[in-house]
C-alpha cells in the first residue's frame, strides 16, 4: 500500500520534497527549526504539515522582503 500524503515522514523524505540534503534538515532540527518525533530509539520522524509550512513560511518571507 502506498500513501499518497503520509501524516508522518522520514529524515530522506524531507529532504526530497524541500530539496535539500539530509544534513541540513539535521542543521535545522538542532537549530530547533523544524520538529521531530520518536517512534523508537532508531526512527525519527517528522510531520509533513510542518515541514511544508516552514518552508512555505520562508517563501512567504523571500516575497515580501525581495
Amino acid at each position: 500500500m502506498i500513501v499518497e500524503n503520509p501524516v508522518y515522514i522520514r529524515v530522506g523524505d524531507v529532504a526530497k520534497l524541500c530539496s535539500i540534503c539530509k544534513t541540513t534538515v539535521w542543521k535545522l532540527v538542532k537549530e530547533e527549526k523544524l520538529k521531530t518525533y520518536k517512534l523508537t530509539g532508531g526512527i525519527t520522524l517528522f510531520k509533513r504539515d510542518e515541514v511544508l509550512e516552514y518552508f512555505n513560511s520562508l517563501t512567504s518571507c523571500s516575497k515580501t522582503n525581495g
